[in-house]
């Protein structure tokens, strides 16, 4: 592994356990195991640093989605990752989100904003797949970041069960308390 890959890794368990702000640089060096200049080697600011921990984990995670999309049931799929990347979370949320909280919106908008526009246009092949159209997609989508948000209060499975109720009654034109 690479000394930039090390300090990703130890910048984003970092990032997720404590938040951006509440982590000091020094703890980022010590636990990737790298000197102060290589950490500002590879990023010139503890911004940069955050940017590029959100691009990485943007690609890891829409690449693992992207795989519900052949899944023999894609919305299961997707609710099924959902759940196990909350669950396996040093902290379940929105690390994008808690991103924008602490930096505002110049520093790491471009970086949400590009994530969260992908994960969309993910959602809406997959309900596209399942005969959807863009407004049950915009549904879907926010049944996915609304279980992302609320896994810290409701746990991840009971979050993520929640959301995929809720859009398998969505896709299959049942009225909200009917089973599916």
């Amino acid at each position: 592994m690479s000394k930039r890959q090390d300090i990703l890794n130890a910048a984003e368990a970092a990032f997720e356990r404590k938040g951006f702000h509440a982590v000091p640089v020094d703890q980022i060096i010590s636990g990737a195991g790298v000197s102060p200049r290589t950490l500002y080697a590879h990023f010139p600011s503890k911004e940069a640093l955050a940017v590029a921990v959100l691009e990485e984990r943007h690609r890891r995670y829409l690449d693992k989605m992207e795989e519900a999309l052949d899944a023999a049931d894609p919305l299961a799929a997707l609710f099924g990752y959902l759940e196990a990347w909350l669950r396996g979370s040093r902290s379940p949320g929105c690390l994008f989100l808690r991103a924008l909280g602490e930096f505002g919106e110049v520093a790491v908008s471009p970086s949400v904003n590009s994530y969260k526009t992908e994960l969309r246009a993910l959602v809406a092949r997959l309900v596209a797949r399942q005969g959807g159209g863009e407004a049950e997609a915009d549904e879907i989508f926010l049944l996915v970041e609304g279980a992302t948000a609320l896994a810290p209060n409701l746990g991840p499975e009971r979050a993520v069960a929640a959301a995929r109720r809720a859009a398998e009654r969505l896709l299959n034109g049942k009225p909200p308390g009917e089973t599916v």
